[in-house]
Parts: C-alpha cells; structure tokens; sequence
C-alpha cells in the first residue's frame, strides 16, 4: 500500500515538472528562432571593427527583453497554470519562476558563447557543457534530497548559472 502511494506522488510531481517546464520552453522557443539569426550575424560581425560595440549593445538588450519576458512570466505564471492545467497540478505555478529564470541564464550563455565560433575557439563549447553538467550532477545530488522538486528546479537554474 505505501510502494503505490510513493508511485503516485512520484507520478503527480512528475506533472507538476512538465507542466511547469511548458512556460520556459515557450521562452526557450522564442530565443531559439532569435539565436540562430545570431550567430549568423556574429559570423559576419566579428572581424569588424565594431564589433565589441555592436555585440555589447545586443547583448545587454537581448538580457533586458529576457529579464522583462521572466517578469511578466514570474507575474502571471499562476494565473496561466490556473487556466491551463487541472486543478490537481495547480503547485506548478511555484516551479515556474524558478525555471524561467534558468532558461534566462541558458539563453544569455548561449548569447555569450557565440563568441567561440568565429573566434575558432569551440573547446569552450566542451568546457562549458563539461561544467555544466558536472554541476548539475553536484547541485542534483545536493538539493534533490532535502527540496524535492524545488531542488530540482533549482539545480537546473544553478547548473546554467556555471555556464554563463
């Protein structure tokens, strides 16, 4: 009788991830289509002159949209969740903020790592998912135990907080 209730708590909080991870894959979708007109441009950019100045202002305005979309995110999350999920996932809404804002320091890694291809330095492409995901084995088996699903999440907004 307990090994099923387990299952079932097991089966409920792996909803809450997923429901909670719709928000920051909208987000994360969002920055992908921007990202790939990016490096195209980083590609063409960076043997200009003004380079350190044109990648410096997109840089800090990609950062402020990201931090306005977290926000508006964080801010409205648990009305989205209201209107979307049953009422048994409702605690999603808790894990979004915490998500977000790890696909906020995802996507500003990625905008700072565009740098290492046309620098013709992509062994820092390795180094950086090696530290990453070192650290988010580390952070896992650290907080998972003690917050449960918010370990998680915060494990994941951690471990992309080393790669920036």
């Amino acid at each position: 009788m307990k090994k099923n209730q387990e299952n079932k708590k097991e089966h409920s909080n792996t909803k809450w991830i997923i429901q909670s991870f719709i928000m920051t894959f909208i987000l994360s979708m969002i920055f992908a289509v921007f990202f790939t007109s990016w490096q195209i441009s980083v590609i063409e950019e960076f043997k200009k002159e003004d380079y350190e100045s044109f990648f410096n202002k997109m840089l800090r305005l990609v950062v402020i949209v990201l931090f306005v979309i977290f926000v508006m995110l964080t801010l409205c999350c648990k009305y989205f969740i209201f209107l979307l999920v049953e009422p048994a996932y409702y605690e999603a809404w808790k894990f979004i903020p915490v998500l977000t804002l790890g696909a906020v320091l995802l996507s500003i890694s990625g905008m700072l790592g565009s740098n290492y291809l046309p620098a013709r330095q992509s062994k820092y492409f390795f180094y950086t998912s090696v530290w990453g995901a070192a650290s988010a084995i580390i952070f896992n088996l650290l907080l998972i135990p003690v917050w449960g699903i918010m370990g998680a999440s915060v494990s994941i907004l951690l471990s992309f907080g080393v790669t920036v």
